[in-house]
């Protein structure tokens, strides 16, 4: 353990043995903080960064009271050392149990009265930095006391939802997980991967670092607890639109067939009150290549329709109703969760329907090598906005000769930055999900020679172009683009009693941004969907060529 001396902010190597008492500091970082390497090699340039003099007064602080050793995470962890920096997160939650005195600066807060707004309270990582200390110090942004953990402990209880006893240490009883999760729900981390990883002290859990993993290291997590516990309330979790600051979050983590195991924190942002059943009842459940294998009371009353209740070794603290979750059977005992939006109390009438089963709850993941394990399953869900250049070289070699768009459809012009290189008065074609343009062209120096150049957004918000050169001079492009580049879903196979235009389309897996075809005259039109980025959104320009 790396530790600072106090007065002359020199960093020494300590062993457990060894390690002398501590102050440690919990703060937010900010953008100018002091690295392990720059507060070992010369001072003269960070002297003059903010998280050099929040360092200079933190050491300060802890000299006034008579210690001569302070642990800053900015600047006491060798980040550039993967293996270093797995051992300070896995030790963390001790480092700061251990400690003898917690300052805890929050830059943001004048006042007691402004506590509340702090964004300390809203880190990932200072949850285990306000739990894990006996004793704990807050200061203002002039790094003047405002009071501690324990004189503050209303105050601080009310903004994060920890009761005080936790606060305090005055209770020796437990806590359900899905309770210790649920004061996570509303913290953020910088990384992805770290929500999970700043619960690991608190949980008690040690797991390898593997930055890049996303939203598999609050799963691992999870896993990693249920090595050591037979507490079902981890399966308790909900999950709305409203867990997440942004909805596109919710849609790609909602698939409407779930596993055992939630995807964050914030799906147990309802579970404060859900404590858990007499302990010595709950059987063992394990993980296993097939899903979790786990013993449930089942009811399957509702079974007609695929579904069935499996209800908790947990109960919902306000009225004593243990807690069941709605599942669909998908194989031989083998489960998935289904609306995941509730948690259902054991009300039945009709105990006899209730049968204790031994199921598999399996987890979305594919087990197989697929293409769906590969792609973004949920894109960004947005409109599309094509952008048709205008040029001199395209007006005198071809002409516009019809136009047809569904189903919604809207053209306008759009005035852009100059910096972006287009013309402020190119053409704006917008669509939603599911929807086409075709613009039939004719060249002018062969009139009989027309083309279509067709254009859309999929039902799965992809873009797709495509090129058809038998339209005849008097079709309706209306009913062309409605019937064949519309219906249909892009991911329906080929029929052998499809017509040639229609296998073609999009609908039948022809979701191309490039493509060719050759004219009556000899030469070749080509098409190509470029992205560009246009007042910070993505637009697709559609370029239009003859060779």
């Amino acid at each position: 353990m790396w530790l600072l001396d106090s007065r002359t902010l020199e960093l020494k190597l300590f062993y457990d043995h060894e390690i002398p008492p501590y102050a440690i500091l919990s703060h937010v970082w900010g953008e100018s903080e002091v690295s392990f390497q720059q507060i070992n090699g010369p001072r003269d340039q960070i002297r003059f960064f903010d998280g050099f003099a929040k360092i200079h007064r933190c050491c300060k602080q802890a000299w006034i009271d008579g210690f001569k050793h302070v642990w800053i995470d900015t600047c006491c962890i060798d980040k550039t050392n993967s293996a270093e920096l797995s051992e300070a997160i896995n030790s963390m939650f001790k480092w700061y149990r251990n400690s003898a005195e917690c300052y805890i600066y929050l830059e943001d807060v004048s006042e007691v009265e402004d506590l509340a707004a702090s964004r300390w309270f809203t880190r990932g990582w200072t949850l285990q930095e306000l739990i894990a200390p006996e004793s704990a110090i807050f200061f203002n942004k002039g790094w003047n006391d405002i009071g501690t953990k324990s004189s503050l402990a209303f105050e601080v209880s009310t903004i994060t939802k920890i009761p005080k006893e936790v606060l305090l240490r005055q209770r020796g009883g437990h806590y359900s997980i899905a309770q210790v999760m649920s004061w996570a729900a509303k913290r953020e981390t910088t990384r992805i991967e770290d929500i999970g990883y700043c619960l690991l002290g608190i949980f008690g859990v040690h797991m390898p670092m593997i930055y890049g993993e996303g939203e598999k290291a609050f799963l691992r997590l999870q896993h990693e607890i249920i090595k050591g516990s037979t507490d079902q309330s981890l399966f308790a979790w909900t999950r709305t639109d409203n867990d997440y600051d942004n909805p596109q979050d919710w849609d790609r983590n909602y698939s409407g067939q779930e596993g055992a195991f939630a995807r964050s924190p914030a799906e147990f942002a309802r579970c404060g009150s859900v404590v858990q059943s007499d302990s010595a009842h709950n059987p063992e459940f394990t993980l296993t290549n097939k899903g979790l294998r786990i013993e449930v009371d089942l009811d399957r009353s509702s079974n007609s329709a695929g579904f069935s209740t499996a209800y908790l070794n947990c109960l919902a603290s306000s009225n004593g109703f243990r807690l069941g979750i709605l599942l669909r059977e998908v194989g031989v005992d083998q489960f998935s969760r289904t609306d995941v939006s509730r948690t259902f109390l054991m009300r039945t009438e009709n105990p006899e329907e209730i049968k204790r089963t031994t199921i598999y709850i399996v987890e979305p993941s594919p087990s197989s090598m697929s293409v769906s394990a590969w792609t973004n399953c949920f894109p960004e869900k947005r409109n599309f906005a094509f952008i048709l250049p205008k040029s001199d070289w395209i007006q005198n070699h071809i002409e516009e000769a019809g136009e047809a768009h569904s189903p919604s459809w809207s053209l306008g012009r759009e005035d852009y930055q100059r910096d972006t290189g287009m013309e402020l008065n190119d053409r704006v074609i917008k669509h939603g999900p599911n929807s086409s343009s075709c613009i039939k062209f004719r060249l002018w120096h062969h009139p009989e020679a027309c083309f279509v150049v067709a254009f859309g957004v999929t039902s799965k918000y992809r873009a797709w172009s495509d090129i058809f050169l038998q339209a005849e001079p008097d079709e309706n492009l209306l009913q062309m683009v409605q019937s064949h580049y519309v219906q249909g879903d892009e991911d329906e196979h080929e029929h052998d009693d499809l017509s040639p235009r229609t296998s073609r389309s999009w609908a039948r897996g022809n979701m191309r941004d490039r493509i060719t075809a050759p004219l009556q005259d000899g030469s070749t039109v080509n098409v190509a969907l470029k992205k560009v980025l246009v007042s910070e959104e993505i637009h697709y320009k559609v370029n239009i060529s003859i060779t």
